[in-house]
This record gives structure tokens, sequence and C-alpha cells, in this order.
């Protein structure tokens, strides 16, 4: 899951280091049209490239039904912890460059430099908390999870503390904890809402948290953007970010990950029912 999750950053390093570039060159309208040919070119990749697997025989028995899976409290917790990270790593992708240069004073292309850096870290931070928590935690995610959103909540609080004019140094540090947290975290979400709704319902129960997580999704980049105009400091703004981050922390401690949830199970729940 790692792996798969590393084209999100790779995309962001592309972003960040050569869209600048060729805006700065030809203009945002030539900018906008490479990145839409980039995107038609891999999507003829996938199509041309890729097959589904043949499907195991009786892959479908012990699926869960869509209210056993709505009325589930482990992937409602699960969803506060999704509202809280996206809100981080919208609001980072999203306003870290507006923050450096307007609030910190760095130039642009600095800035966007530190963005492609968030992003670049997080290609190795994906697939080393995976490697983690298969090898140190004996496949535990929540411990794993838990100190990601532990990270999160101190890159928010140190974006909050960098003063005007904060040395270099200090905002290499931000981007690379930020790469490593609020950037790092899908991974480790996906693995666990498939392995608390079992295989057979895995797709149905990340469609159901990221139905949840529609509230941070959409909202929280708009919120942090509101804030920053309405209170004239980018502070506030991203301590309630951390404020966000810390009820998905507080989510994530409830949550018990157990044994993860199995075909037999499934059939024997319907069999009661």
């Amino acid at each position: 899951m790692g792996i798969r999750q590393t084209g999100v950053p790779v995309g962001g390093v592309l972003a960040a280091t050569l869209w600048p570039w060729v805006a700065t060159a030809w203009g945002w309208r030539a900018t906008y049209g490479l990145a839409g040919a980039m995107a038609i070119f891999g999507t003829a990749v996938v199509v041309l490239s890729y097959f589904d697997p043949a499907r195991e025989t009786g892959s479908g028995t012990g699926m869960r039904s869509l209210r056993n899976l709505m009325t589930d409290r482990r992937l409602w917790l699960l969803a506060l912890t999704y509202n809280g990270q996206i809100v981080a790593q919208y609001s980072v992708t999203v306003y870290l460059v507006l923050f450096f240069h307007e609030a910190l004073g760095f130039s642009l292309i600095v800035a966007a430099g530190l963005l492609a850096l968030v992003n670049a870290v997080a290609i190795g931070g994906r697939i080393g908390w995976g490697l983690a928590s298969d090898a140190l935690f004996d496949g535990a995610r929540r411990p794993v999870l838990l100190i990601i959103i532990a990270l999160t909540f101190a890159g928010m609080l140190m974006a909050a503390a960098l003063p005007a004019g904060a040395p270099l140094g200090l905002t290499i540090a931000l981007a690379i904890l930020l790469g490593l947290s609020a950037f790092s975290w899908t991974g480790m979400y996906g693995t666990l809402a498939i392995e608390l709704a079992g295989s057979a319902s895995a797709a149905s129960a990340v469609a159901w948290v990221h139905v949840l997580g529609g509230v941070g999704s959409l909202g929280g980049a708009p919120l942090f953007g509101y804030l920053v105009d309405h209170t004239g400091s980018y502070r506030v703004a991203w301590l309630a970010v951390a404020l966000a981050v810390l009820v998905g922390f507080i989510a994530t401690l409830a949550l018990r990950e157990g044994s993860p949830y199995t075909d037999a199970t499934a059939t024997d729940t319907s069999r009661r029912t």
C-alpha cells in the first residue's frame, strides 16, 4: 500500500518543481496545458497496460452489508482520523507556498522548492511507515498511525510558531517533518480500513470512510483560507488545523485494532442476523 501511495507525492514533486519553471517561461496557460497532457498520457498508459487479475472463486463470500459497515464504530473513528489528516494535507498542499512567501518572506521559487521537498520526503515516508508497520510492529497499523498523527500535530504547531524571517534551516526541517507525517499517512489509513472491514468489503469500507471524510476534504482548505483572510494571520489557521489533527489522534486512541475482520466472521454474523 505504501508503494502504491507514492504516486501522489511523485506528482507533487513534479508540480512544485516543473510547473513554476514552465509558468515563468511560457505562462500559466501553458502550465495547465502541460498538466492536462500529462494526465491524458498517464490515463492512456493505465488503459493500455493494466488488466485486472482473475478473481478467486468465491471472493464475494462473507461480504458485509452496507448497513453493517455504516454502523461499524471503528470505521466512524477512522473517519475522524481521516478528516484530521486530510485537513492537514490539503492545507499544506494549498497554502504552504503562500505561507513561506507571504508570512516568512521567501521567494516563490524557494517556497515551491520546499513544497517539492515535502513531497520528495513523502515518497520515502509512505514506503518507510509501511515497512515499519510490517517489520517492527508485527503488522499493527494503529501504533504507526498514532506516531504519524503525533508528528503531524507537531508540524502544525511548528508552522504556527515560525516567525517572519525564520532561518531557511528551520523551514527545511518543517518541510521534512510534514513530508514524514501530513503527507505519509494514507498507506496506514487505507490498510487499516481494509483490515477492519475484511477483504471482501474493502472497496465499500474505504468508500464509506471517504464519504464521512468529505467534511475535511471539502471544507478544510477553504476554512484555512477564510481564517487567514479574516484574522490576517497564518498562525491562527495552523492552530485550527492542529486542533482537527488532535481530534483525529483522540479518535485513533479510542480505536481498537484487534484482529482483522475475516470472511468467517462475516459469515457467522450473517447467520446470526
